[in-house]
């Protein structure tokens, strides 16, 4: 039995990230498809193409996230965390303490 796993697991990612095709419409009123459109379709629009993106396959977040879960491992366990709210500090207080400490390190003599 040929499972043809190659094929599965690229059907899937085209279900996770979605399938769209890129066509343009030059000003003669002739279709051409864009296989690569990130690399021409800015030059085609330049010259004065109309473009069109069809979306086939909708991205599907679930999708992604179960393949996400499956190559970096799924978290094993939601942990509840209560941080403590930081104390407000003035400028002025903070502008204090750093002279304090600056003449700690380097203490002025004269």
């Amino acid at each position: 039995m040929d499972l043809r796993f190659g094929g599965l697991i690229e059907a899937q990612l085209r279900a996770a990230v979605g399938d769209s095709a890129v066509f343009a419409k030059s000003p003669d009123g002739t279709w051409a498809h864009i296989p690569d459109p990130d690399a021409t379709i800015l030059a085609r629009v330049q010259t004065g193409d109309e473009a069109y993106r069809l979306t086939t396959v909708a991205p599907n977040p679930a999708m992604l996230k179960q393949i996400f879960d499956r190559l970096l491992g799924r978290a094993r366990e939601a942990l509840e965390v209560e941080v403590p709210a930081l104390p407000t500090t003035s400028d002025a207080d903070l502008a204090a303490s750093l002279t304090v400490l600056l003449h700690r390190l380097h203490p002025v003599t004269g």
